[in-house]
């Protein structure tokens, strides 16, 4: 009894290998991802354009913990901020350029109208900043320095 259910047992380990085999190949694509991140916190309470301008630096704030950052667009909709930093990267892409890190897609408030801005940072080092905008130009992307804004971004989550 236990000899033929164990050739029972093999049997069909043997067929389900067997009919395995005559499976067609299943392609796998990758999943495209998402070629920006978008900071939530703003999108609910856009941030002040005044924290991000560069002429808002004072004597009193330390050089060391200024960040800055590119901003790469300005938009109307959150719509046309994503498909210009995908349409980005795909021309990145198509050049071998890969980026230090993602874009980010933050809400402001400029004029008692709110508008979605796509940026690259935060920049810790002046000398990387313009390294990467100097690189953007040769693509044609233009770019204009703006304050990172951390300190926003975390009074905003908490």
């Amino acid at each position: 009894m236990l000899k033929s259910v164990s050739i029972f047992i093999l049997l069909l380990l043997a067929a389900g290998v067997a009919t395995s085999l005559y499976l067609p190949q299943h392609n796998i694509t990758p999943v495209p991802t998402i070629p920006y991140i978008i900071n939530q916190a703003s999108l609910e309470k856009p941030i002040s354009e005044n924290v991000l301008l560069p002429s808002q630096l004072t004597s009193s704030d330390n050089d060391d913990k200024v960040q800055y950052a590119l901003q790469l667009g300005i938009f109307g909709t959150l719509a046309t901020a994503k498909n210009f930093a995908t349409q980005q990267e795909i021309q990145l892409k198509n050049k071998n350029i890969e980026l230090p890190l993602l874009p980010s897609i933050i809400k402001i408030k400029a004029n008692h109208r709110s508008w979605i801005i796509l940026s690259l940072g935060p920049f810790e080092k002046q000398q990387e900043l313009e390294h990467y905008q100097t690189l953007l130009l040769k693509q044609g992307i233009n770019s204009q320095v703006m304050l990172w804004p951390a300190t926003e971004i975390a009074k905003k989550k908490s």
